[in-house]
């Protein structure tokens, strides 16, 4: 009995229509991303920090991306915790902080996993984790202790860096859900402990800051469609 050749079609089917790898179900390749996004601070005691913005990525390929991200914070008297009135409280001083108004980054991301599970049985979701690194400006701002509008609160603006964890759930070919970890960094400037009625703005103290916060955000893939170019 002769062997069979590879090339031999059975039927209607070629061994070469057998496909063992299948194709990624979703590129990114040379793909806008828009992600709006909310975030929150998470390892602050004294002041909480809610913000709304943006992230906008181009993807060099499939796991390495070029981005801009902006947040504006919600800055107002709602964002302070109770802590901050019972720290008072128990050492007779309000303890120095401060709140952000605003922050924007110049990102660099990379994708290490990528996978897919079922969902019963029924449809195939898709999931990738990914890194990402970034440098840029943050607006911070002093909470004074006294009340006293004689006083004037500084405005810093401080270099900041972060790295992040992420991870996408890709809902559509151009649609995703975002939820994520960043720890932003910098150098601040905080309210020294001693202030006179009338000595304006003194230099702060200097504080190394670590900004954890928890994200989420849903994006959309411009163009919403895309087509291999290579055959498989």
């Amino acid at each position: 009995m002769g062997r069979r050749n590879t090339g031999e079609r059975l039927g209607s089917i070629s061994w070469r229509d057998i496909v063992v790898v299948p194709r990624r179900a979703i590129l990114k390749y040379h793909r806008v991303e828009l992600i709006p996004t909310y975030n929150v601070s998470m390892n602050n005691p004294l002041v909480q920090h809610h913000g709304w913005g943006g992230i906008i990525n181009f993807f060099l390929s499939e796991t390495m991306s070029l981005g801009l991200e902006a947040t504006y914070y919600v800055a107002d008297d709602h964002q302070a915790l109770g802590h901050r009135f019972l720290r008072g409280l128990d050492d007779r001083v309000l303890p120095a902080e401060n709140i952000y108004r605003w922050s924007g980054a110049a990102n660099f991301g990379y994708v290490p996993l990528y996978g897919k599970f079922a969902i019963f049985n029924r449809w195939i979701a898709q999931w990738e984790i990914y890194l990402q690194g970034g440098v840029g400006v943050i607006q911070t701002e002093w909470v004074n202790r006294d009340p006293d509008p004689n006083y004037s609160a500084a405005t810093n603006y401080d270099v900041m860096w972060h790295l992040d964890l992420g991870t996408r759930f890709f809902i559509t070919k151009w649609l995703v859900f975002h939820a994520y970890l960043k720890d932003y960094m910098f150098i601040d400037s905080f309210e020294p402990e001693s202030r006179t009625q009338n000595d304006g703005v003194p230099s702060g103290v200097k504080q190394f800051v670590q900004n954890v916060t928890f994200g989420i955000g849903v994006g959309m893939f411009l163009p919403t469609n895309f087509e291999y170019k290579y055959t498989r």
